[in-house]
């Protein structure tokens, strides 16, 4: 478990929600279009290790679950648009209308080793 544990249900709170221990995300929306939530606080939340799937390895230790609070932000982002999200923070999507593609880019050095080749590139 990870984030804020709670007995009872959180209302109005977003699913899917991820927040990186270590791992600052940014993000260039290349085509489409959607919601993207960001802040509040992840409850009854699922850690997930630093091995394993290839998403694990790039984001480092994180915890996934529901976000809530006052300082939820949910904004609709669109082409052109770049979001730099810090190490910590939840995010997630919470409206796509019919896609939303983006380049994701993860800058913070202390999660990757220097020369990190993710394996699907390397066959």
């Amino acid at each position: 478990p990870c984030g804020e544990q709670s007995t009872a249900p959180p209302t109005g709170g977003t699913p899917g929600a991820i927040a990186h221990d270590q791992q600052t995300e940014g993000y260039l929306i290349v085509s489409g279009s959607g919601t993207l939530v960001t802040g509040g606080k992840i409850v009854n939340g699922r850690k997930s290790p630093p091995e394993g799937d290839v998403t694990k390895i790039l984001n480092g230790p994180s915890c996934s679950g529901m976000t809530v609070g006052a300082d939820v932000v949910k904004r609709m982002v669109k082409t052109g648009d770049i979001i730099i999200i810090p190490a910590g923070v939840p995010h997630g999507w919470s409206e796509i209308t019919e896609h939303v593609d983006y380049l994701s880019f993860r800058p913070s050095a202390r999660v990757l080793e220097a020369g990190y080749v993710n394996p699907a590139l390397k066959k």
